[in-house]
């Protein structure tokens, strides 16, 4: 939530200068003040469609004079005014969408679509921000575009840490891909549950989410510790230190590995055993495929 105060459409600061989010957005209008006459107030937006953003930059360049460090668009350092909106049409044919925001509506803004904001009047406003996976192409574009914006002007960060959302959010699917009806998963407890020296691995094969054991050494209770085991995993004596039985190691291993395999091949179908046999995405509106290189080579 943000208080914005008024100003001219014509003033070439404007409210929020033209400028590209990295993710699809949302912006909401709660009040805003009532003018002179008493017609309620509302803020000009102007979006460009994602196609006009070359001509855009270009024009940016030759004809309002941005001489860098970075880029025009991401730089946020000018506002169209009317006079050059109609330059811009008249050089490229190019013209924004034109909405007037009032209380209690909504403006929804796709990804890599510039757009800048004039309140002409004060308001309070609430704005978000969303990765939608219909979207995800464009927001992995800007993710590169913002990388090169910050080593050309060495300012801002990574907020958005693209590819570590889509990690987790991967890693929630897989675990609720395989949760019974009604039963839900703690995603941080899951994790915590792992130990893995140094993190998760990002090119894990993603069928290893529905195995602790393959991504890493899972955590046994302390009481566990003290204590050594026969083949079927009965207690036979209490020790200060464990001294592992191998034999008993590997055939409780082997166990384990063919009862995940059971459960990968009901959630995901049998596992590839070559380059020409790819799984689909479990997300249901993406039509993506994958293949034994893991989630990366999805991406």
């Amino acid at each position: 939530m943000y208080n914005a105060t008024e100003t001219a459409p014509d003033d070439q600061h404007g409210s929020t200068k033209l400028h590209k989010d990295l993710t699809d957005a949302v912006n909401i209008m709660l009040w805003a003040a009532k003018s002179e006459d008493g017609q309620p107030g509302c803020a000009l937006w102007h979006i460009f469609p994602p196609s006009a953003s070359f001509l855009l930059r270009k024009f940016l360049i030759d004809d309002c004079g941005f001489t860098g460090p970075g880029d025009p668009i991401h730089s946020q350092t000018i506002y169209l005014t009317q006079d050059m909106l109609q330059r811009l049409f008249q050089k490229y044919g190019i013209r924004p969408y034109t909405i007037r925001q009032y209380p209690g509506e909504a403006v929804f803004i796709p990804v890599y679509c510039a757009h800048q904001v004039a309140n002409l009047a004060d308001a309070i406003k609430i704005a978000g921000d969303f990765i939608s996976v219909l979207n995800l192409q464009g927001t992995q574009r800007l993710v590169g575009e913002f990388r090169q914006q910050r080593l050309s002007t060495s300012q801002g960060d990574d907020v958005l840490q693209f590819y570590l959302t889509l990690w987790y959010a991967w890693v929630n699917l897989s675990r609720l891909a395989k949760a019974p009806t009604g039963q839900s998963h703690d995603l941080a407890s899951d994790l915590r549950s792992i130990s893995v020296g140094g993190g998760l691995p990002l090119s894990v094969d993603p069928h290893t989410l529905l195995n602790h054991g393959s991504l890493g050494t899972m955590d046994i209770d302390d009481g566990d510790r003290a204590n050594e085991y026969d083949d079927d995993d009965n207690m036979v004596s209490g020790k200060s230190t464990i001294k592992a039985n191998r034999k008993s190691e590997k055939q409780r291993a082997r166990a384990r590995d063919r009862k995940n395999a059971r459960r990968r091949a009901a959630v995901f179908g049998p596992r590839p055993v070559n380059g020409d046999h790819y799984w689909n995405c479990q997300i249901p509106t993406c039509l993506g495929q994958f293949n034994r290189g893991g989630m990366l080579d999805h991406l």
